[in-house]
């Protein structure tokens, strides 16, 4: 099985670059939030990141399981949306 580590910096750049995503598939989307999430908790944006993973899907919880569960597509945005924020 290949191993999927996707580059912090890679995963974090803004789109307003025009690259394509660093993620194809529902793994690799996952993969990318997960770096989302490590990277949003060392900014101190969310206080915990939870990610529970299943044979064939993963669920996030932010900031912890008292919420709904997200997507990985659900995740992403929302991760992207608050990395991305511009702080005044």
């Amino acid at each position: 099985m290949e191993s999927h580590s996707p580059d912090l910096n890679r995963a974090t750049k803004s789109n307003s670059s025009h690259q394509a995503p660093d993620f194809h598939d529902e793994l690799s989307l996952s993969d990318v939030v997960e770096v989302l999430g490590k990277k949003a908790l060392q900014l101190g944006l969310i206080p915990s990141f939870v990610v529970r993973h299943f044979p064939d899907s993963s669920q996030f919880y932010i900031p912890d399981e008292q919420g709904e569960p997200l997507t990985p597509e659900e995740a992403y945005l929302q991760l992207k949306a608050l990395i991305e924020r511009p702080t005044h």
